[in-house]
């Protein structure tokens, strides 16, 4: 079964002021801590409901990639980005398992309802993995395998359960369960 994506021409859904209830991001960035002069990679960082956050949260000492598969995506982050004069944000559009970022760069890999979307989920974990410090920290958040009014539809949800494995067999720990909405479930995981 294909994966289940979400199209750019749906953008206004991710900074409507219903998902700010649902999928608060402030009790997410108080899961991570401080983030101060850390180098962080969004993954699916659409028009930027968290990247802008989380760029802000690193500071000018820290850097964030803002990664996505759509160049309409991206292109509307570009203008939050300007409008928020934030310096520490670059853009990168990438393939869905291939992205072009160096190995060992960042401190933290920010995965938020899109780990659903992986059309391969091994080849994009083994991605996120080339990414990733050896120290590094991975945080999932994506939709409980429950139905609702919204999100993708229930045969497209990946199981809490699932990803824990994958990330366990991948060799990383799952360091804290979260709830970050009523609808999401969040996984944060570092090395063993």
């Amino acid at each position: 079964m294909a994966a289940f994506k979400f199209h750019h021409s749906q953008h206004h859904k991710l900074s409507a002021p219903e998902r700010r209830k649902s999928l608060p991001w402030e009790g997410v960035l108080e899961i991570l801590g401080p983030l101060d002069g850390q180098v962080i990679v969004d993954i699916g960082c659409g028009p930027g409901y968290f990247a802008l956050p989380l760029a802000r949260a690193a500071g000018p000492g820290g850097r964030l990639y803002a990664v996505d598969t759509s160049q309409e995506m991206l292109d509307l982050l570009k203008l939050e980005i300007a409008d928020s004069k934030l310096a520490n944000v670059q853009l990168v559009l990438s393939s869905e398992s291939s992205i072009p970022l160096l190995d060992d760069c960042c401190d933290l890999i920010f995965a938020a309802a899109v780990y659903h979307e992986f059309e391969d989920r091994p080849a994009m974990l083994a991605e996120m993995l080339r990414l990733a410090r050896r120290d590094a920290r991975h945080l999932v958040i994506d939709w409980n395998r429950r139905s609702g009014e919204s999100g993708p539809p229930l045969e497209h949800r990946v199981a809490e359960e699932t990803v824990i494995a994958e990330y366990t067999g991948a060799g990383l720990s799952l360091v804290k369960r979260f709830e970050p909405g009523a609808d999401f479930y969040g996984l944060l995981f570092g090395a063993q």
